[in-house]
Protein backbone atom coordinates (compact mmCIF):
# COMPACT_ATOMS: atom_id res chain seq x y z
CA UNK A 1 0.00 0.00 0.00
CA UNK A 2 1.67 3.57 -1.27
CA UNK A 3 3.20 5.87 1.54
CA UNK A 4 3.07 9.33 1.12
CA UNK A 5 5.82 12.14 1.12
CA UNK A 6 5.55 13.88 4.55
CA UNK A 7 5.40 17.84 2.54
CA UNK A 8 3.40 17.80 -0.05
CA UNK A 9 1.70 14.36 0.37
CA UNK A 10 3.36 12.22 -2.99
CA UNK A 11 2.52 9.22 -3.72
CA UNK A 12 5.69 6.44 -2.55
CA UNK A 13 4.63 3.10 -3.84
CA UNK A 14 5.81 -0.21 -2.63
CA UNK A 15 6.63 -3.04 -5.38
CA UNK A 16 3.82 -4.77 -4.92
CA UNK A 17 1.40 -1.67 -5.66
CA UNK A 18 -1.09 -1.07 -8.31
CA UNK A 19 -1.05 2.36 -9.25
CA UNK A 20 -3.15 4.86 -11.69
CA UNK A 21 -2.27 7.08 -14.16
CA UNK A 22 -4.19 9.84 -12.16
CA UNK A 23 -1.96 9.51 -9.14
CA UNK A 24 0.83 10.59 -11.22
CA UNK A 25 -1.01 13.48 -12.58
CA UNK A 26 -2.03 14.36 -8.85
CA UNK A 27 1.46 14.35 -8.01
CA UNK A 28 2.42 16.50 -11.29
CA UNK A 29 -0.38 18.99 -10.01
CA UNK A 30 1.15 19.25 -6.53
CA UNK A 31 4.29 19.83 -7.93
CA UNK A 32 3.72 22.62 -10.14
CA UNK A 33 1.79 24.75 -7.72
CA UNK A 34 4.65 24.11 -5.73
CA UNK A 35 7.21 25.31 -7.87
CA UNK A 36 5.03 28.31 -8.78
CA UNK A 37 4.43 29.38 -5.70
CA UNK A 38 8.78 29.59 -5.16
CA UNK A 39 8.72 31.27 -8.36
CA UNK A 40 6.08 33.86 -7.48
CA UNK A 41 8.16 34.45 -3.86
CA UNK A 42 11.18 35.07 -5.41
CA UNK A 43 9.89 37.10 -7.59
CA UNK A 44 8.47 39.51 -5.03
CA UNK A 45 11.55 38.97 -2.97
CA UNK A 46 12.89 40.46 -6.29
CA UNK A 47 11.10 43.30 -6.92
CA UNK A 48 11.04 43.98 -3.12
CA UNK A 49 15.18 44.55 -3.65
CA UNK A 50 14.75 46.71 -6.52
CA UNK A 51 12.10 48.80 -4.96
CA UNK A 52 11.72 52.86 -6.75
CA UNK A 53 13.66 54.05 -3.59
CA UNK A 54 16.50 51.48 -4.00
CA UNK A 55 16.47 52.87 -8.11
CA UNK A 56 16.14 56.35 -7.47
CA UNK A 57 19.02 56.35 -5.41
CA UNK A 58 21.08 55.41 -8.40
CA UNK A 59 19.73 58.04 -10.68
CA UNK A 60 22.78 60.36 -9.63
CA UNK A 61 25.53 62.46 -11.91
CA UNK A 62 28.68 60.27 -12.12
CA UNK A 63 31.62 62.13 -12.17
CA UNK A 64 29.66 65.18 -13.30
CA UNK A 65 29.64 63.41 -16.82
CA UNK A 66 26.89 60.54 -17.11
CA UNK A 67 23.25 60.01 -15.31
CA UNK A 68 21.60 57.37 -14.48
CA UNK A 69 17.47 57.67 -15.06
CA UNK A 70 15.54 55.00 -13.43
CA UNK A 71 11.74 54.45 -13.23
CA UNK A 72 9.53 51.57 -14.01
CA UNK A 73 6.61 50.63 -16.44
CA UNK A 74 4.07 47.55 -16.33
CA UNK A 75 4.49 45.00 -19.13
CA UNK A 76 1.62 44.72 -21.67
CA UNK A 77 2.89 41.98 -23.83
CA UNK A 78 3.87 42.38 -27.39
CA UNK A 79 6.08 44.99 -28.08
CA UNK A 80 6.14 47.89 -25.31
CA UNK A 81 8.10 51.57 -25.85
CA UNK A 82 9.20 53.40 -22.71
CA UNK A 83 9.89 56.98 -23.90
CA UNK A 84 12.63 58.86 -21.59
CA UNK A 85 13.17 61.88 -24.20
CA UNK A 86 16.64 61.24 -24.88
CA UNK A 87 18.38 58.38 -26.46
CA UNK A 88 20.07 56.31 -23.41
CA UNK A 89 23.29 54.81 -23.78
CA UNK A 90 22.56 51.84 -22.16
CA UNK A 91 18.96 50.10 -20.76
CA UNK A 92 19.30 47.49 -17.93
CA UNK A 93 16.15 45.63 -16.91
CA UNK A 94 16.23 43.27 -13.71
CA UNK A 95 13.69 39.96 -14.47
CA UNK A 96 14.50 38.03 -12.11
CA UNK A 97 17.33 36.95 -9.51
CA UNK A 98 19.40 34.98 -12.54
CA UNK A 99 18.51 37.04 -15.88
CA UNK A 100 18.67 40.55 -16.94
CA UNK A 101 17.78 42.06 -20.38
CA UNK A 102 19.87 45.09 -21.29
CA UNK A 103 21.06 46.97 -24.26
CA UNK A 104 23.32 49.79 -25.78
CA UNK A 105 23.26 52.08 -28.56
CA UNK A 106 23.99 50.58 -31.77
CA UNK A 107 23.64 47.16 -30.13
CA UNK A 108 22.16 44.20 -31.95
CA UNK A 109 17.94 44.05 -30.91
CA UNK A 110 16.78 41.64 -28.62
CA UNK A 111 14.74 41.82 -25.61
CA UNK A 112 15.00 45.61 -25.13
CA UNK A 113 16.38 47.73 -27.60
CA UNK A 114 17.36 51.31 -27.63
CA UNK A 115 15.33 54.26 -29.39
CA UNK A 116 15.95 57.27 -30.45
CA UNK A 117 13.65 58.51 -27.55
CA UNK A 118 14.19 55.57 -25.29
CA UNK A 119 13.58 52.31 -25.29
CA UNK A 120 11.62 48.94 -26.51
CA UNK A 121 10.99 46.14 -24.61
CA UNK A 122 9.34 42.98 -26.30
CA UNK A 123 7.74 39.96 -24.99
CA UNK A 124 8.63 36.24 -25.74
CA UNK A 125 11.12 33.48 -24.13
CA UNK A 126 11.51 32.11 -21.09
CA UNK A 127 12.38 35.54 -19.19
CA UNK A 128 10.52 37.82 -20.71
CA UNK A 129 10.76 42.30 -19.77
CA UNK A 130 7.36 42.63 -20.96
CA UNK A 131 5.28 40.12 -19.39
CA UNK A 132 1.26 41.75 -19.36
CA UNK A 133 0.80 42.97 -16.33
CA UNK A 134 3.95 42.50 -14.63
CA UNK A 135 5.88 45.46 -13.20
CA UNK A 136 9.33 45.95 -14.43
CA UNK A 137 12.28 48.52 -13.43
CA UNK A 138 15.18 50.16 -15.11
CA UNK A 139 17.91 52.18 -15.45
CA UNK A 140 19.10 54.01 -17.91
CA UNK A 141 22.56 55.93 -18.63
CA UNK A 142 22.05 59.03 -20.40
Amino acid sequence: MATYTENYQLHQWEASDNFLRTDFNEDFQKIDTAVKGVETAADAKLAQKADKTALTSLAATVDGKAEIVTGSYTGSGGTKTVSLGFQPKLVVVPLSAYYTAAAAAGGSPSQIFVTSNGFSAQDGGVTSPNESGRTYYYAALR
